[in-house]
This record gives C-alpha cells, structure tokens and sequence, in this order.
C-alpha cells in the first residue's frame, strides 16, 4: 500500500517523497497531539505531503519561530 501512496504522489506532483507518515483515523476520538517533527533531513523547496485515511481531521501546521501562525 506504501507503494501505491508515493506512486500517487509522484504522479499528481512530480515529487519522490523522501519521508513518509501515514495516519489512520478510526473515529472522532483518535487523534494526535501537538508535536514537533524533526526537519533536519528536510530538503529546502521540497513539499511535505500528508495522507490521512479514515476519519477526517483538521491538521494545524505551524512555524516554530512565528508565534501562532498558521500554513
């Protein structure tokens, strides 16, 4: 399955993900809390794609030197 989502974002980007987080939602009750990812393998310019599978969410991503703003 893993292979069918990169393909998937190859295809509708252009982009070869180098990191990849699957969620998987059951209900109105699972979630994840506020984190901080590591960015030290991220590289400048390339997107960061999300697939979420399941239930839906709201997903809040925020720059650690900009208080509360939002992307």
């Amino acid at each position: 399955m893993l292979g069918l989502v990169l393909k998937r974002i190859k295809e509708q980007t252009g982009e070869r993900p180098s990191h990849c987080v699957v969620t998987r939602y059951v209900n109105g009750c699972d979630s994840i809390g506020a984190h901080h990812d590591k960015v030290i393998d991220l590289v400048p310019g390339c997107g960061i794609h999300m697939v979420s599978l399941g239930a839906s969410r709201n997903i809040v991503v925020t720059h650690p030197d900009i208080n509360n703003a939002e992307f």
